[in-house]
């Protein structure tokens, strides 16, 4: 049963670290896990509590026996493995939480820190470009203003337009190339949602599945069988006075 515990929250975990976080039907992926680790700790605690229950009784029986110490010791030694055992699937409950929770930090600071960066390097490439364009028509206006003569400004100016509208097509592309940065974002977060909606369709199959049955307990000694009574005697017919 542990075993079986610790590979279906491992599979949570993993499709944790799998998919970004997001809302599905009315309640949040995280959210809907926490409410499968509470539901599987209310188990182990009434788990816990029914087993306490039964010693109990059992340890009151005992002082009805004439062995009682023998009786208690060994209730003592059957309570020990099913006790332990709960305590072992909650310490098991509790990594696996940290680990959820570490994954899911990690998780957001990577996304966040490479989004970012996307952005980043979108505008410096934009500044860079748009910095360029001035620098070349300042530098042109200047030599249009040092021509003598009005060919050459007429040439000049010719290749100034032409550099210009070389100039905007690039920072046109450059503008291009940013929106399509912005739309990569977009993509980003819709991915994020669909992932984070087929990790939260997990954990609601997890919880639908219902959390995995606790070890069943050691079956209790038969009690000695009762004597039978002995059959009652026959009762003899009574006979009506003739």
């Amino acid at each position: 049963m542990t075993r079986f515990f610790l590979q279906v929250f491992s599979l949570v975990v993993a499709a944790q670290v799998m998919a970004q976080p997001s809302v599905g039907e009315g309640q949040s992926a995280p959210n809907a896990e926490q409410t499968l680790r509470d539901t599987e700790r209310k188990r182990i605690s009434a788990e816990r509590a029914r087993l306490e229950a039964g010693f109990k009784a059992e340890e009151t029986a005992c002082y009805r026996k004439f062995f009682v110490n023998r009786c208690l010791n060994d209730i003592h030694d059957r309570r020990r493995a099913p006790l332990a055992d709960l305590r072992r699937q909650e310490i098991l409950l509790d990594e696996v939480e940290r680990k959820q929770q570490a994954a899911e930090q990690l998780l957001r600071t990577e996304e966040k820190s490479a989004l970012e960066q996307q952005q980043k390097a979108a505008d410096q490439q934009l500044k860079a470009e748009q910095d360029a364009l001035r620098r070349t028509e300042r530098a042109e206006q200047r030599g249009l203003d040092q021509e003598k003569s009005a060919e050459q400004a007429a040439e000049r100016k010719t290749t100034l337009e032409n550099k210009q509208t070389g100039a905007k097509a690039k920072a046109t592309d450059a503008q291009t190339r940013r929106e399509k940065a912005a739309a990569n974002v977009e993509d980003a977060r819709v991915r994020e949602e669909k992932a984070a909606k087929r990790r939260a369709d997990l954990a609601q199959r997890l919880k639908e599945k219902g959390p995995p049955k606790g070890k069943p307990l050691p079956a209790l000694p038969p009690l000695p069988a009762s004597s039978p009574l002995p059959p009652s005697p026959p009762q003899p017919e009574s006979t009506a006075p003739p």
